[in-house]
C-alpha cells in the first residue's frame, strides 16, 4: 500500500476553535480523521472575528476549501497549532514531509530554513515582521526596483522621534499639502484605539503632535506611526474619482512563467475625499472620505512592478493581498501587503477565486519539495540587516518621490 503524504497545516492559535466544540479541550495537533469528520459536519461559525478563515478552510461558493484541496491531491492533513509547531519542531520535522504556513502568523525564518535543509516541502511562509507597514515600505524603499513605488513618508517609532520633529515644519518632506497618519500594525484603516486613520494639512502638524503625545499607547512595543503623503487619484475608469484604491491577490515565489499565467484582475474601491474638511484641523479619515462602492478592475499593465514588489518582500510561495494607488501620472504607489487577508475568496471577475487558483499552483510545488533554500538564505541575511534599522527615525524613500 502506498503511504499517503501527510501535510502539516500550521495555523494561528486563534483558528484552532474551528476544530473543537469545547475550547477547554484544544489539542496541539488535529488529526486527519478529525478533519474528515469536521468536513462532513462543518457549519458557518457565528460571531466569528475572522469568518473568512473558516471559509478558506472548509470552502465557500463552489470552492471546496484548503482541506479538501489537499485531500483531492491524495494527502492526509493534520492541523498543527503554530505554538506547538515551535515547541515541538524537531519531532514534527521528523514526522512530516510537507508544511503549509499560509494560515500562520508568527513563524520566524529559522524554521522554513531548517525544513529546506532537510529536504522538506514548505509553502505559505512569511516573516512575522511582514505585518508591519513600516517594514514593508522600508524594504521597498531600499530596493532599487521598487523605491519608485513608495510614497514619501516619515516613520515615527517612539515619542522621542515625535519630539525631534515637534517644532519643525513638515511641509518640506512631502510633495502634497495633506498627509495621512496610520500605525505600523493595523487593519481596516484604524488606529490602535479603533479610531480612524488621521488626515491633516501639513500646516496642522503642531496640532497632531499634541495628539500623538496624548496617545503614548500608539507607540507600544514595535508599533508606531507613519506620516505619509496623501495621494489623490484621477481614475479615468471611475469617473476620475480622487480616492480609488486597487486591491489585488497575488502569489509570491513563482517564476515569471507561472506568474504570467496569473490573472491580474483586481477589486477597486471607489471613493471621493473632501480634503478641505481637514484644512484647519486634524480629522478622522472617515470624515473626509465618501465611499462609493467596489468595482472590478485590472492591473495587467503593472505586472513588472508588482512582480518586483513580491520578490522584494517574500521569497517562497505565499498568497498575499496588495493595496495600491495609481497616481494621475500613471505611476504605482504602494500602500500595504497582507498575508491573511479577507479578500482571497474574491474572483474579481475571473472564473476561480484567488485562493483556489493559488492552491492549484502551490500544492504541486509543495509535494515536489521544490526548495527555495537559496532565496530564503539571501532573504534571511537581509532581514538581519533591516530589522535593527527599523527603530530609527526614517524619511522614505531617499530618492525623489514621483509627483501626483
Amino acid at each position: 500500500m502506498v503511504r499517503q503524504p501527510t501535510v502539516a497545516l500550521v495555523v494561528h492559535p486563534s483558528l484552532t476553535h474551528y476544530f473543537v466544540s469545547d475550547q477547554t479541550c484544544i489539542k496541539p495537533v488535529i488529526s486527519h480523521s478529525v478533519v474528515l469528520r469536521l468536513l462532513r459536519h462543518s457549519n458557518t461559525f457565528q460571531n466569528d472575528p475572522t469568518p473568512y478563515a473558516h471559509r478558506y478552510l472548509f470552502g465557500f461558493d463552489g470552492y471546496k476549501g484548503i482541506l479538501c484541496d489537499y485531500i483531492d491531491h491524495g494527502c492526509q492533513v493534520n492541523v498543527v497549532c503554530e505554538d506547538h509547531f515551535r515547541s515541538a519542531f524537531g519531532r514534527l520535522m521528523h514526522n512530516y514531509e510537507w508544511f503549509d504556513f499560509q494560515l500562520s502568523g508568527n513563524i520566524d525564518a529559522t524554521y522554513p530554513a531548517a525544513l529546506f535543509r532537510y529536504n522538506k516541502g514548505a509553502i505559505g511562509w512569511a516573516p512575522p515582521v511582514l505585518g508591519s507597514k513600516k517594514f514593508q515600505t522600508f524594504v521597498l524603499a531600499n530596493s532599487p526596483l521598487t523605491s519608485c513605488a513608495v510614497p514619501r513618508q516619515i516613520h515615527l517609532s517612539t515619542l522621542g522621534h515625535v519630539g525631534l520633529l515637534a517644532n519643525q515644519s513638515i511641509e518640506k518632506y512631502f510633495p502634497s499639502d495633506y498627509v495621512i497618519a496610520k500605525p505600523f500594525y493595523s487593519s481596516r484603516s484604524r488606529m490602535l484605539d479603533d479610531s480612524d486613520y488621521r488626515v491633516l494639512h501639513t500646516s496642522c502638524w503642531g496640532n497632531f503632535v499634541r495628539e500623538l503625545t496624548a496617545n503614548p499607547d500608539w507607540f507600544c512595543g514595535t508599533n508606531g506611526i507613519i506620516i505619509s503623503e496623501f495621494i489623490q487619484t484621477a481614475d479615468p475608469f471611475s469617473d476620475h474619482q480622487n480616492a480609488v484604491v486597487h486591491k489585488i491577490n497575488l502569489p509570491s515565489g513563482l517564476n515569471d512563467s507561472d506568474l504570467g499565467e496569473w490573472p491580474f484582475a483586481c477589486d477597486k474601491f471607489v471613493g471621493a475625499v473632501k480634503l478641505d474638511r481637514a484644512r484647519h484641523a486634524v480629522q478622522p479619515f472617515g470624515y473626509v472620505l465618501e465611499e462609493q462602492g467596489w468595482v472590478d478592475g485590472s492591473l495587467d499593465q503593472f505586472r513588472t512592478i508588482l512582480r518586483d514588489i513580491l520578490n522584494a518582500l517574500l521569497p517562497v510561495p505565499c498568497l498575499v493581498s496588495i493595496d495600491l494607488i495609481i497616481r494621475p501620472s500613471g505611476k504605482v504607489a504602494f500602500l500595504e501587503i497582507n498575508k491573511l487577508a479577507g479578500t482571497f475568496e474574491n474572483a474579481s471577475g475571473t472564473e476561480r477565486c484567488s485562493l483556489e487558483r493559488y492552491m492549484a499552483f502551490a500544492i504541486p510545488f509543495l509535494l515536489n519539495k521544490q526548495s527555495w533554500s537559496e532565496k530564503l538564505d539571501t532573504y534571511s541575511t537581509r532581514l538581519l540587516e533591516v530589522i535593527p534599522r527599523l527603530a530609527n527615525l526614517q524619511v522614505l524613500p531617499k530618492t525623489e518621490t514621483p509627483k501626483n
